[in-house]
């Protein structure tokens, strides 16, 4: 193996350079960032009311608040070319995020996931109502569907120590082997806008879950729903980059109409495991 000559403040300032590179080149997408994280931090400081609820409201501020500070770290880290690092990241938001639906209403639940680290038993109580993704089959959890299919994607690519997690970090696999530490600088705007697109489905389906607490619902709405809108564009300047603006109609359009087709072959697969 050639020798690595390098130093952790070289990678801190690999961060910096790379996130700057990527959010100057891309307009769309950093604006897109902006305006989710915008929306995430008008729903934990501003726009949900839960004061009349009971003990399991306690726990949505702290899961709405590890679905947002995951997604930041995993849009940071992504953006700076570590992708494998940011899809671990961005799993643990939509984990966050299936959690808060399955609390939602329910002190049962809630006192299951509190408790969940006291002994053995608490441990297999709460595996046995939370499993991703064998407990969000039903019916009641089709709004997180996307999101079960997409954890599945981010275990396989970024959750667990296999080759799928370095696999760009390859440089040669010749003798002697070379390594990089960040992706391929053609690689991470394609991966920055799966993050965009991940972060949308996050926010949709918390938003699909608190709608009944939010205060001020037309303003809210009106900023929702422009982010929608600049995830989309986001989405269409990545593709221009990825496609060298060859890109057809039906790839257009496949965006705008949040094409489910393929999400809903792979959800099935996933309950035939």
């Amino acid at each position: 193996m050639k020798k690595i000559i390098t130093n952790i403040k070289s990678h801190v300032n690999a961060i910096v350079q790379n996130y700057d590179a990527i959010n100057d080149s891309f307009p769309k997408l950093n604006l897109a960032a902006e305006q989710i994280n915008s929306i995430f931090d008008q729903l934990f400081v501003e726009q949900i009311d839960m004061k009349s609820e009971g003990k399991w409201s306690r726990s949505i501020f702290k899961l709405l608040f590890g679905a947002y500070s995951s997604w930041i770290q995993s849009y940071i880290l992504t953006s700076a070319g570590y992708n494998e690092t940011g899809l671990m990241l961005i799993r643990r938001s939509i984990e966050f995020t299936c959690y808060l639906s399955k609390i939602m209403k329910d002190h049962s639940k809630y006192s299951i996931w509190n408790e969940r680290f006291q002994d053995e038993k608490s441990k297999k109580n709460f595996s046995s109502k939370f499993s991703i993704p064998s407990k969000y089959f039903h019916g009641k959890y089709s709004h997180l569907k996307t999101l079960i299919v997409w954890h599945d994607f981010t275990s396989d690519f970024g959750a667990h120590g296999n080759l799928t997690t370095i696999i760009r970090k390859i440089k040669s696999d010749s003798v002697p082997l070379e390594m990089v530490f960040q992706d391929d600088k053609e690689n991470i705007p394609i991966s920055t806008g799966v993050n965009i697109r991940i972060a949308g489905l996050i926010i949709d389906a918390i938003v699909y879950d608190v709608k009944k607490f939010i205060k001020d619902k037309t303003e809210f709405d009106k900023n929702y729903q422009i982010s929608k809108q600049m995830i989309n564009d986001a989405r269409v300047e990545i593709l221009t980059f990825e496609s060298n603006g060859k890109y057809s109609n039906d790839d257009i359009r496949s965006i705008y109409n949040n094409d489910s087709s393929f999400i809903n072959a792979m959800f099935e697969k996933l309950r035939e495991l």
